[in-house]
């Protein structure tokens, strides 16, 4: 028994002295720590790691990533002693509460907005909009001293975001998530089913999703990414050593001795013994801010700084730099380092201290370069060099679309938190016109985003233009005969789905068939067919007839053209017709009054396709015969025939002729007809100045009878103001009212002449008063 306790004592202590040890251990790795009181925060960059420890020395500690503007709890900072500060998180991960630790340089913390009222008027007054407010506000609590300024640019944020898009303009690396990677023709190869490369390192063209979230700067107001809206100039009184140390720290450039070739940084004699004094210089020759300049550097070589940009050992041109990477693209069967070294040994001294065959040229004659081209120029940011406003997206020194928000996060380590308290820097933040309402948030999605189709045919036709997955838009034209067409379609990859594929109904006229490619990632791409239907041609007649009378020749229906005799008698017509299709329509199918002679009658038909048919009818009426020589007699009694015998008054305003013929009689060889003042037929409405003239059987004219409208002495057939006018002017000697228009002007009908007594009668007519007795 005694040896049993024995070793359970010794169990007990090694157990004892293990948790003393790794407890130790514990508290020396992650010594100091802070405490807060459950602080919120948002990250503030892309594809963050978030780990099981605060240790970035393995990969096998990655919880997971995160994007902006994810929120997150903040529960403890933690400072290890070889790492910047460590924030340990909690978080919502796809619905699962996770803990973890992030790097506290990719969190912004979320600090208490109290209401202030002097800079919610100063933002008004800026004229920024609401989507802005919420992190200048937070970023106004956290550092009141900071200058945010509108920058109220004239470009729509359409155009500018169009122009971002231009295949190669705007480049990521061919390495990440499909959605960030744009598909559009040119830059995605789908006959490899692989990205076009604008670069060397494989950096291809940017999705237009991310372009819109790099472009909309409302994805940047925190206290880390505004630096991409930071004046890039060089301020003596903001810009030390100090601040480029924590920039470089960490990298190739914390030490002159870390480049390992001995060449040292010289220039005119002086030896720089350190990038940030080396770069201080750069920055007072140059007006560029040293902080920039290190982190372009940082940028475009590398934290390690092992590119061959400025190794000086390349075989092609050895002993040259290009800090900078100017023209460094690749062009024809040169690489892009190559071809940044090749104009490294350009020559133009003065401007840029070219050739660059020292480091310290390449630092500040790059350094100028910048300066002279962009920042001096108007593109004093890190977002104005990536998206140019200055001369309409030409002159952009960076193509990785993602730049400035790497850059920003870069650039606000040279600030010490005291400094961002206590110093003004300024930020000008552009505003575009009509912005999205909402924040345009970044693509995350790693499915496919192709919603491209590989074919599309209709049955029994042909599309225009040819199928082109390029194309959206088609055109197809189909005989009325065809009532039902069919749509056939596959998607590029098989992973999208389409919509659409079906037979369809179609109507005459315009039908639009749309076909839907739903990509993985839920993408949607439309192509439209607008199919048109002709109208039926039928623009035949089942049948023509007349009431009286008989069609010559007999009706056919492609007979467009008969004649039809009747009797003196015979004063009128009804011609009936039928249309052989019901979607056409038929005009002229109607009563018509007739004089002696021909009468021409078109009957048209209209299909439904909008073809026109013409059928003509030429009625002929006889004269009245002659049965008792040249005798004859009319009887006007329903009208007033003047004393003189040639004037007919008591004509209702607005009758017709038709109407007033009908209301007289004609005996024996007398016919009669209406005739206007220039001696055509009347076959409208009768005016003051028209004439009956009576015929007897041998043509002679027997009675030619002229029609008198009182008040109507413009000869117009209405009583008007323009009537009171003519009365008006006659009476007062002006222009004198003759013949017909002098007794259409006895309105009162008193037999004396015209007077102040007739204008009245008319004036009271004209104003709905009382009509004029005829």
């Amino acid at each position: 028994m005694r040896y049993i306790n024995n070793r359970r004592t010794k169990a007990v202590l090694l157990v004892t002295i293990f948790c003393i040890t790794y407890l130790f251990t514990y508290i020396s790795y992650i010594k100091p720590m802070t405490a807060y009181a459950a602080t919120t925060g948002t990250v503030n960059g892309t594809g963050v790691n978030v780990r099981s420890a605060p240790d970035t020395s393995t990969s096998t500690n990655k919880i997971t990533q995160l994007n902006s503007p994810k929120q997150v709890t903040i529960l403890d900072t933690v400072n290890p002693t070889d790492t910047y500060a460590w924030y340990r998180i909690g978080f919502d991960n796809n619905g699962v509460y996770t803990e973890g630790y992030i790097a506290a340089e990719f969190v912004t913390i979320n600090v208490t907005y109290t209401e202030d009222t002097d800079f919610e008027t100063y933002m008004n007054g800026q004229g920024f909009p609401e989507s802005y407010k919420a992190g200048l506000r937070q970023m106004h609590a956290q550092y009141p001293k900071w200058v945010f300024t509108a920058d109220h640019v004239s470009y729509d944020w359409n155009t500018v975001l169009t122009a971002e898009c231009k295949i190669g303009k705007s480049l990521i690396s061919g390495g990440s998530i499909d959605s960030w990677k744009s598909m559009a023709p040119g830059a995605y190869d789908y006959d490899s089913g692989t990205w076009i490369s604008f670069d060397s390192g494989y950096w291809v063209t940017a999705s237009q999703a991310l372009v819109s979230y790099a472009l909309d700067p409302r994805n940047f107001l925190n206290s880390t990414n505004v630096f991409m809206f930071e004046n890039l100039g060089y301020n003596s009184s903001l810009q030390t050593e100090a601040g480029i140390n924590s920039i470089v720290s960490g990298t190739f450039m914390q030490s002159v001795g870390s480049i390992g070739d001995g060449t040292g940084l010289e220039f005119n004699g002086v030896n720089y013994y350190s990038y940030a004094t080396g770069l201080m210089k750069a920055a007072q020759m140059s007006g560029v801010s040293p902080y920039h300049l290190a982190t372009r550097i940082i940028q475009e070589i590398g934290s390690n700084g092992q590119s061959n940009s400025i190794s000086g050992k390349t075989i092609e041109y050895p002993g040259y730099y290009n800090y900078y990477n100017w023209n460094a693209y690749a062009s024809g069967d040169l690489e892009a380092i190559i071809n940044g070294l090749r104009y490294a040994t350009g020559e133009d001294y003065e401007a840029t201290l070219r050739p660059w065959n020292s480091r310290m040229r390449s630092i500040i004659g790059g350094a100028i370069k910048l300066g002279t081209g962009y920042i001096n120029k108007g593109q004093n940011s890190l977002y104005y060099q990536k998206f140019d406003l200055v001369t309409s997206f030409s002159h952009q020194y960076m193509t990785n679309i993602l730049a400035p928000k790497s850059e920003s996060s870069i650039e606000a380590k040279a600030y010490s938190d005291s400094m961002k308290s206590s110093t003004p820097i300024v930020f000008a933040i552009p505003v575009y016109q009509n912005m999205p309402i909402g924040i345009c948030e970044i693509p995350t999605g790693t499915k496919s985003s192709n919603n491209d189709l590989d074919s599309l045919s209709v049955s029994n036709t042909s599309l225009t233009p040819t199928f082109d997955y390029t194309t959206t838009k088609y055109d197809v034209i189909v005989d009325n005969s065809v009532s039902e067409i069919s749509v056939s379609a596959e998607p590029k990859v098989s992973s999208a789905s389409v919509s659409g594929i079906q037979s369809y109904s179609l109507d005459v006229g315009t039908n639009t068939i749309n076909v839907i490619v739903t990509a993985e990632n839920g993408a949607t791409k439309t192509y439209t067919i607008t199919v048109v239907r002709r109208g039926n041609s039928n623009n035949y007649l089942s049948s023509l007839s007349v009431n009286n009378g008989t069609l010559t020749p007999g009706f056919d229906s492609s007979r467009t053209s008969y004649d039809v005799s009747v009797g003196n008698g015979v004063s009128s017509i009804v011609l009936s017709a039928q249309q052989q299709d019901p979607s056409a329509s038929v005009s002229g199918a109607q009563s018509y009054t007739l004089n002696v002679g021909t009468n021409t009658i078109n009957v048209t038909v209209t299909a439904e396709n909008g073809e026109i048919r013409t059928y003509t009818i030429n009625v002929a009426r006889d004269a009245a015969q002659n049965t008792g020589g040249d005798s004859g007699s009319i009887d006007t009694n329903s009208y007033v025939v003047n004393e003189s015998g040639n004037a007919i008054s008591g004509v209702t305003v607005g009758s017709s002729a038709a109407d007033i013929l009908s209301g007289i009689s004609f005996t024996g060889s007398y016919v009669g007809k209406i005739v206007k003042t220039d001696g055509s037929d009347n076959n409208g409405k009768i005016c003051t100045g028209d004439r009956l003239v009576v015929t007897n059987g041998s043509g002679n004219t027997v009675n030619d009878y002229t029609f008198v409208i009182y008040g109507d002495v413009n000869g117009d057939g209405e009583v008007t103001s323009m009537d009171l006018a003519y009365v008006k002017r006659h009476i007062l000697g002006g222009r004198a009212l003759e013949g017909a228009y002098a007794l259409a002007g006895d309105a009162n009908r008193a037999g004396d002449s015209i007077t102040s007594m007739d204008l009245a009668y008319i004036k009271r007519a004209v104003l709905g008063g009382r009509s004029i007795v005829q």
